[in-house]
């Protein structure tokens, strides 16, 4: 569909428009800050999960979060690469996966108190 960007009048439903060139321009400016700061830029699911824009997002950045079985499941299966976990409480019977589709992270302050 040919749409006009000034009017978006062939648009007669509901649904999300995505200018790839206007992302790729902010993903660009998001990577230049990562760089010039050397920090790592983490997608964040809860601001964003448009999982078809991912492979466009890889060109910039390589990292997510997530707070869910779901959402490590979306990094891991959609995005290609392993979540930044964290929530207070997992269940027993997804922990196992959970593990598996995230990134090692630093043991919770409780776990290192206890050994002191």
């Amino acid at each position: 569909m040919k749409i006009d960007t000034t009017t978006y009048k062939e648009i007669n439903r509901p649904m999300y428009i995505i200018e790839e060139a206007r992302l790729r321009n902010n993903l660009r400016i998001i990577s230049d800050v990562a760089k010039r700061a050397d920090v790592e830029i983490i997608l964040a699911f809860k601001a964003y999960a448009l999982w078809k824009t991912f492979p466009i997002f890889r060109e910039y950045i390589s990292s997510t979060t997530a707070s869910s079985l779901s959402e490590a499941r979306l990094a891991f299966d959609k995005f290609g690469s392993k979540a930044h976990t964290f929530s207070p409480a997992y269940t027993d019977y997804e922990i196992e996966e959970i593990a598996a589709c995230s990134c090692v992270a630093h043991r919770h302050a409780h776990a290192s108190q206890a050994q002191h």
